[in-house]
């Protein structure tokens, strides 16, 4: 798939969101990633583009440049991207089922993205 056709595939609104990843994130990472697009306060971000936001949301970088060079070598290399969609949740008992982390990875991406996010707070 050629970039072009990539970013038709990224959009994003005020309900919905979608970047295109060469790997699946995990549950937990998607699941926080939606969250904290639909409910951090934007105002104080220094992020100003709404899908550079998500995309950092869904990788293990701080720094958009990373993560740019990230997807642009993987992109190439992979046989499968993957369209990752957020909607905006109107129901909170969503955001409450059970879910187990699934090793450090994920934690560290996890804790990045508080850590990163808690000054909105």
């Amino acid at each position: 798939m050629d970039i072009a056709n990539i970013n038709n595939l990224i959009k994003h609104d005020d309900e919905y969101v979608s970047q295109v990843l060469p790997l699946l994130p995990s549950e937990g990472v998607l699941r926080q990633a939606c969250f904290l697009y639909f409910n951090y306060d934007t105002s104080r971000n220094k992020i100003r583009s709404p899908i550079m936001f998500f995309l950092l949301l869904l990788l293990p970088f701080e720094q958009i440049k990373d993560a740019l060079d990230y997807i642009r070598g993987e992109i190439n290399s992979v046989n499968e991207l993957y369209l990752i969609e957020c909607i905006k949740n109107t129901s909170a008992q969503e955001n409450f089922l059970p879910y187990q982390i699934m090793g450090n990875k994920e934690r560290l991406i996890l804790t990045k993205n508080a850590l990163v996010l808690i000054d909105s707070l």
